[in-house]
């Protein structure tokens, strides 16, 4: 993506993303955070407990925003502030996309752009999974 497409204005819409995760993907993720409770990875566990099946643990859902912004912007960015909502959770095996817009940029200096960006997960039937706030710092 080349700075001139990058989203950059008050309005702008980051690209979708779509990001699934499975069974394996969620242990992994769980060794990683040290996050093991059975609702990540126990589909029977998880029905006892009220769910439909096992659920993308919250701190996957918040890496993908993450990846996702920095897939955008680059290593120019620098990490202010990131505020999640968890709306709905995500049943392991599904397809969500994450998305966003931009609500404010403004310069705090010379050579950097600083955006708050409304960001979001959803279902691909639309139902909201996660809404929040990224603010960044792109360097320039």
């Amino acid at each position: 993506m080349t700075q001139a497409s990058k989203p950059l204005q008050i309005g702008d819409e980051l690209p979708p993303v779509l990001h699934s995760c499975d069974i394996l993907q969620s242990a992994i993720f769980a060794d990683c955070t040290a996050n093991y409770h059975r609702v990540h990875w126990d589909h029977e566990y998880a029905r006892s407990e009220g769910l439909s099946c096992a659920i993308v643990n919250s701190g996957v859902l918040m890496a993908w925003v993450e990846a996702h912004i920095q897939d955008i912007y680059g290593s120019a960015v620098t990490w202010k502030k990131m505020d999640f909502k968890f709306e709905k959770p995500v049943p392991i095996g599904s397809t969500v996309h994450s998305g966003g817009s931009i609500k404010n940029a403004f310069s705090e200096h010379q050579d950097g752009l600083t955006l708050q960006i409304a960001i979001w997960i959803r279902g691909l039937d639309g139902s909201i999974h996660l809404t929040g706030e990224a603010v960044i710092e792109i360097s320039q």
